[in-house]
């Protein structure tokens, strides 16, 4: 049957449909993504259709292809009664309907109602084939939820890890971040966790949020690539690189959208929003295997580079003055990294495995 004439039924009866809702794999991903980006005028309907079928899912009992089928149909023949007649049967589901029963806009919506009334009937039938059932045996099987089990994955200072998840999303992980994430994704969401730096490419799902949470802030996103740093949770720093994203946090009830090529710092400490443009080669340069410091203050430079070679730095006799880097070193040792920052900013350094230490 052509897509563009399914109604709510159709989407529910259509196998193809209901295994990507209930079991989604990339292939159709890409497939219902397309169909939706052609036609999004089909998209209400099939959020309806999949809302149905998810509840369906979370039942005790199975209903057949065939015995759904037959419901539908059973219940399209009771309520294919001639316009004038409906009207009068009509129960409506919201309270604007029952003020407005009898204006005229109501009698133009007549169709949308019953596509409601519908799931509404097949809702009561479903409880009564439930509580039917329950009557009828003595013993009766619990069925518990399977808990959600979840995959951590840490990379070691030194060391970055690139990671596929079933959905298709691609994650690498800077050094010295932890990633949890659930084996598979529940039928609403796609929720995982950080604490460190990585960056996402997040495979399209229309019905399904990607969400990352970091400390006590979640970015939601449907099919974009960004990254999050959240070493200290306190202080976050999220960059949109392509699509969009909804940044909520704890501390503001409004959630704030950022669009390609703005960043926002989150300081939970202080309750402080800040929005910003970002140096797009700077911020990607970690996943290029590139040290990027541009103005960059001493503190933050020894933290990189403990992070970046899995070392220890111990600097003595520190300037009153404060002390900024800048520079990028593609591919390089740390002690050629070394070298070249203090040609510079006049200091010595030793290494000693992974200890290093810098005099001033």
């Amino acid at each position: 049957m052509d897509i563009r004439r399914y109604k709510v039924e159709d989407f529910v009866l259509d196998p193809n449909f209901k295994r990507w809702v209930l079991k989604p794999t990339i292939s159709d991903n890409l497939y219902w993504e397309g169909v939706f980006e052609k036609m999004p005028f089909k998209l209400n309907e099939a959020i309806h259709a999949r809302e149905i079928i998810i509840n369906l899912s979370h039942k005790k009992f199975n209903l057949s292809e065939i015995d759904q089928k037959l419901l539908w149909d059973s219940i399209d023949k009771d309520l294919s009664i001639d316009k004038e007649d409906e009207m009068l049967k009509i129960i409506p589901l919201h309270p604007v309907g029952i003020l407005k029963g009898s204006t005229q806009k109501h009698f133009r919506n007549n169709r949308q109602n019953f596509v409601w009334v519908k799931v509404a009937v097949i809702s009561i039938m479903l409880v009564f084939v439930g509580a039917l059932a329950h009557s009828f045996f003595t013993k009766t099987v619990q069925i518990e939820e399977e808990p959600i089990v979840y995959e951590v994955k840490k990379s070691e200072p030194g060391v970055k890890m690139q990671l596929t998840l079933k959905d298709g999303t691609k994650v690498l992980l800077n050094s010295g971040s932890t990633f949890r994430y659930p084996k598979n994704f529940d039928l609403e969401t796609r929720s995982v966790f950080l604490t460190g730096e990585a960056y996402f490419e997040i495979a399209k799902d229309s019905l399904r949020p990607f969400i990352v949470h970091s400390g006590d802030s979640k970015v939601t996103a449907l099919g974009t690539s960004f990254i999050v740093n959240a070493y200290n949770t306190d202080q976050i720093d999220i960059a949109l690189l392509e699509g969009k994203v909804a940044v909520k946090t704890a501390f503001d009830a409004k959630s704030q959208l950022l669009n390609p090529g703005e960043a926002l710092l989150l300081d939970h400490t202080k309750g402080i929003l800040k929005k910003r443009e970002f140096n797009r080669d700077k911020i990607l340069s970690w996943t290029n295997k590139t040290i990027f410091f541009d103005k960059t203050s001493l503190k933050e430079a020894i933290s990189v580079l403990e992070n970046w070679y899995g070392v220890k730095i111990v600097v003595h006799d520190i300037p009153r003055e404060e002390i900024f880097f800048s520079g990028k070193f593609k591919e390089e040792t740390l002690k050629n990294v070394l070298k070249g920052l203090s040609y510079a900013s006049k200091f010595k350094f030793t290494i000693n495995k992974d200890k290093v230490e810098i005099r001033f």
